[in-house]
């Protein structure tokens, strides 16, 4: 490859340069117009045709191009690249149906396509919308380009191809190629100044209405004072919105300002976004330069081609560096580009527009030999004054903003702290509540809207009132008052907090808001003026009523059980505790705990140490105890445990409240073996329809409850499954007798109602709230369920069906097979582990079947314990 830059003068020179190349095939030529006279630039046009008749041609409008290392205003200045092994296509579109000119050049895309070369006119199309919808259906295709620039008029814009200047929307060259080396990439010239900002209002069409809730324009001139922001959009090139996009740092320029302050962005801002303002930096640009030519150097680059965004001309106008930076990517190969209205760039198979900064594609095809390129470092003699003072000044502004984001994120933390510990309410200089935390909305049982726009007054209870102008005497001098305040809660209630109300002011002591931290002590005011009640109760009390609280003490010695412990001994007992247990109080004195509970001494220790540890953590432990009477009798007791001088380890001390709960414990024992007979009973009617014998449903209780113990179930499940089980084919009851107890084989039509049972037996069980009959529910629907897929009612399949269903399947066709059934004689017992073992994983759970095989003695001990008697 071989890329010539050069100024266009005339045709004869046209001639001296390129004639030499008129026979190659595979020509591109880029037009960067300056001059903006179109009668003359398609007079250059035909006489590049008529030079280069193969070559290939794309034009843009620019304020300046770049050749020779320099940049020139005012004229034309042309690229020639002239391949050896890449084949070069130029397609040109009129329109504004961006998916259409997407699709079209996505459809000349191929397996070879290297690079895309796009020049967009944005009056005519939106190059955004054509990029993104590039990368969408071909996201590792590279692009590059930009958007047709002019004098800063926006009335200059014009594009062209091979045929002339012209009409149109985007001009794109493809370069398909098996050896063409593509490198790209980009500099932001920006580096981020002050504080973060949030985007905090979109309206129609992406338009930023606020940063921080401030009107776009007025967040100019917060920052940056009124000549930046009485100058929007044109001050914003200078001062552009940064962002990371894709992990880039990008910029955004205002290209409309509204009378309202909002302001359209040369590309969408997402609502939320963190953007800064951005100051250039020639310092930093220039190193970043420098570090792209040193990593340029190392890659027998070819040609390069820049694409600049316009800003960085006028900023290189005004401090003449125009050509430093360009001069220095011709000493890594021939260079040439334009000036542009946004930049195109892709990267991490996304296509970005970017403005207020610099794309380059730095292209190779190994034909040219390359001369030793060394290494360059950054300049620092160009730099003038004024460079270094913006470059230290932002440098100084980011550091001083760290340690403010630093400060402001500790402050965060002690807000935080605050909100969550205390209750808060913001207050404005004029007494309006402007912020309140969750804790006083759950305290006041108010609502946010019930509060924002109130004045505190409000919340303060009548007969306080008086409190409101002490308040405002004390901080209206910037004091700070402290105070207790009886509150007026939302449903008439009262609640009392202990208050602190904070001034809070600027760095110059102008007041900007109060916050007022409160701690609710309803309780303790309740209990303090309760206390006082009593008190004076107390003074007035006569005989007769000290008398009643004597028979009172009495009265709770013998109906509630008191013991005070300590070193896990008993050191103190009450009357009542003497009845239960059965021990007099000398007996019981000084004995350890362990003397009463029903507990395996080796694990006494154990359970000792595990609610110690919750007891001197949560100040209180609640235990339901089975301990053992003198006469030897199980007692159910609920204990109320609390600690006492819990912080010194010699003087702890543990009371407690007992209860005996041994009675309701017996009822409800009692409850459960009723309701286990009931459900046995009622699988027993269910068997005996169909002429089977009560001991089916107890064998497979029995079998499901030692499979789901093989199965790793704890004790609870698998003997809720035990009491479940025996209702798995209840459903029957619903079936006719005729069906029910045929000897011989169902018809289709008779094993279909047949069939409805597990269905039937769901819905006769499944409206219980009670865990056994739910369960019982669950097991009659699914334990016909085939683990591939094929059983009924439902078809599920796997671990789609219920473990306990699972389970029953299992329990049920064993002890149907090894055991006499109204239509068929007992298998013997190989029979039937051949038979499960075949039905393994099509239609019970493997897992299920391995245990029962591996286990098979403890079935067998089941069945021969259960055995019908005929």
């Amino acid at each position: 490859m071989k890329n010539i830059n050069f100024v266009y003068e005339n045709k004869e020179q046209l001639q001296n340069k390129l004639s030499i190349f008129s026979d190659e095939k595979n020509i591109l030529i880029q037009i960067f117009d300056g001059k903006f006279d179109i009668a003359f630039t398609n007079d250059v046009i035909k006489n590049l045709i008529e030079i280069l008749p193969h070559s290939e041609i794309m034009l843009s409008s620019t304020i300046a191009g770049i050749a020779d290392s320099n940049v020139y205003e005012g004229k034309i200045t042309i690229s020639v690249s002239i391949f050896k092994k890449t084949k070069i296509k130029v397609l040109s579109f009129y329109g504004d149906d961006d998916n259409a000119i997407a699709k079209q050049i996505i459809g000349n895309i191929s397996k070879d396509t290297k690079l895309l070369i796009l020049f967009g006119d944005n009056n005519k199309a939106d190059c955004k919308v054509v990029l993104d919808n590039i990368a969408l259906q071909s996201p590792e295709t590279i692009v590059s380009g930009g958007v047709a620039g002019d004098d800063l008029s926006n009335s200059h814009i014009y594009l062209g191809d091979k045929s002339g200047v012209g009409e149109f929307s985007f001009v794109c060259v493809i370069l398909d190629s098996t050896d063409l080396k593509v490198y790209t990439d980009f500099i932001f010239e920006f580096i981020n100044i002050g504080t973060a900002m949030t985007i905090t209002s979109i309206g129609d069409g992406g338009i930023v209405k606020t940063i921080n809730n401030i009107p776009v324009r007025e967040i100019y001139r917060k920052y940056l004072g009124d000549l930046v922001a009485d100058n929007l959009p044109m001050s914003s090139f200078e001062f552009p919105l940064t962002l990371f996009e894709n992990g880039m740092l990008v910029g955004k320029v205002v290209t409309e300002i509204f009378d309202d302050g909002s302001a359209r962005y040369s590309s969408d801002i997402k609502l939320g976004s963190k953007v800064s303002f951005g100051v250039r930096s020639i310092i930093d640009t220039t190193n970043k330069v420098v570090s792209q030519i040193n990593n340029l150097k190392e890659l027998n680059i070819e040609g390069i081609y820049l694409y600049l965004c316009i800003t960085r001309y006028i900023y290189f106008k005004t401090t003449g560096l125009q050509s430093h930076q360009v001069e220095k990517f011709d000493s890594i190969a021939p260079s040439g580009g334009f000036f542009a209205y946004g930049e195109f760039f892709h990267s991490k198979n996304k296509n970005h527009v970017f403005n207020v900064s610099s794309s380059l594609v730095a292209l190779s095809e190994g034909c040219e030999e390359i001369n030793n390129i060394k290494s360059i470092e950054s300049p620092t003699s160009i730099f003038n004054q004024n460079d270094m003072a913006i470059y230290s000044i932002s440098h100084l502004a980011n550091v001083v903003n760290d340690d403010y984001r630093a400060m402001v994120k500790v402050f965060g933390q002690y807000k935080e702290l605050l909100e969550e510990s205390s209750i808060i309410l913001y207050i404005d200089k004029h007494g309006v509540i402007i912020g309140v935390n969750e804790a006083f909305l759950a305290t006041s049982k108010y609502q946010k809207s019930d509060i924002i726009g109130e004045r505190l007054s409000r919340f303060i209870y009548e007969d306080s009132k008086s409190t409101i102008q002490v308040i405002w005497n004390c901080i209206k001098d910037n004091k700070t008052w402290h105070g207790n305040i009886k509150n007026l809660a939302k449903d008439g209630s009262i609640f009392y907090t202990r208050t602190t109300i904070k001034p809070i002011v600027d760095s110059k002591n102008n007041l900007l808001m109060y916050i007022c931290s409160m701690d609710d002590v309803t309780e303790y005011e309740f209990k303090n003026q309760s206390f006082e009640h009593s008190i004076n109760s107390v003074v007035e009390i006569s005989l007769e009523k000290e008398k009643i609280i004597q028979e009172y003490q009495s009265l709770l010695d013998r109906s509630t059980a008191m013991i005070k412990i300590k070193n896990y001994c008993f050191v103190e007992v009450n009357q009542y505790f003497e009845q239960i247990v059965g021990y007099t109080r000398n007996e019981i004195l000084n004995k350890p705990i362990s003397l009463l509970l029903d507990i395996p001494k080796d694990n006494i220790q154990n359970f000792i140490a595990e609610n110690e540890k919750i007891l001197y953590t949560k100040g209180f432990v609640n235990l339901n105890l089975t301990c053992l009477a003198k006469n030897g009798n199980k007692l159910h007791i609920q204990a109320y445990l609390m600690g006492v001088n819990i912080e010194n380890i010699e003087e702890r001390e543990i009371i407690g409240i007992l209860h005996n709960t041994t009675e309701i414990y017996t009822m409800q024992k009692e409850l459960e073996n009723i309701q286990k007979e009931i459900i046995y009973a009622m699988g027993a009617i269910s068997e005996g329809r169909s002429r089977e014998t009560g001991n089916h449903v107890k064998r497979v209780a029995e079998y499901s409850y030692l499979l789901a113990k093989l199965y790793g179930l704890d004790e609870e499940q698998a003997k809720l499954l035990k009491i479940a089980s025996p209702m798995h084919d209840i459903g029957k009851i619903a079936i006719p007798d005729a069906i029910l107890n045929k000897p011989g084989k169902l018809t289709d039509e008779e094993f279909e109602i047949m069939k409805t049972h597990a269905q039937k037996g769901y819905d006769m069980l499944h409206y219980s709230d009670r865990d056994i009959l739910k369960a019982s529910a669950e097991i009659a629907v699914t334990h016909h369920e085939w683990w591939n897929g094929k059983g009924y009612p439902n078809k599920l399949s796997g671990e789609e069906i219920p473990l306990f269903g699972r389970i029953t399947a299992v329990a049920d066709v064993f002890d149907a097979l090894s055991n006499d059934r109204c239509y068929k004689k007992a298998w013997p017992m190989q029979e039937v582990i051949e038979h499960m073992l075949k039905l393994r994983n099509v239609q019970f759970q493997g897992e299920l079947v391995d245990l029962l095989v591996e286990n098979l003695d403890k079935f067998i001990n089941i069945k021969d314990k259960f055995a019908d008697k005929f």
